[in-house]
């Protein structure tokens, strides 16, 4: 939810899709514990990152929710992978974001996207094989848990 520092809702992006989860971009939501999945937006990774005491308050509360089974997202930038602490990140869902505007749009299904990572290794898949998110999409997020 834009401008909110934490919300809930069901999930629709990613491998854990359809799973009701607790959304973290700048403050730990209060009930994440009845949620199934924790959810840390790039600004949570990110401050985390930046900010020691906040790094320590975040991977605290993550690990305290992969210890009580919980599924963990973390969506990070291109600089926010390599800062997860190395016991989170062998088992949180990370997602990966990649900003490409809008020539993305403009592709057929049958169009590839490659991730270059370095010279001659990249990461490829096409535009058939994507998930598709549009804003209304996130109409069903609240600010109150429903669990």
């Amino acid at each position: 939810m834009k401008g909110r520092a934490y919300w809930y809702g069901r999930e629709i992006e990613g491998r854990l899709y359809g799973v009701q989860t607790a959304f973290w971009r700048s403050e730990c939501p209060p009930a994440w514990e009845r949620y199934p999945h924790l959810y840390l937006t790039t600004e949570a990774v990110s401050a985390a990152r930046l900010r020691l005491q906040v790094a320590e308050n975040t991977w605290s509360v993550v690990r305290r929710a992969i210890r009580l089974g919980k599924a963990v997202t973390l969506e990070v930038n291109s600089l926010g992978a390599g800062d997860i602490p190395e016991d989170i990140f062998n088992v949180a869902h990370v997602i990966l974001r990649v900003p490409v505007g809008a020539a993305a749009m403009l592709l057929k299904t049958t169009d590839t996207v490659a991730l270059d990572v370095s010279p001659y290794r990249c990461y490829l898949t096409w535009k058939l094989g994507w998930q598709v998110r549009e804003p209304g999409d996130y109409a069903i997020d609240t600010e109150e848990p429903a669990l």
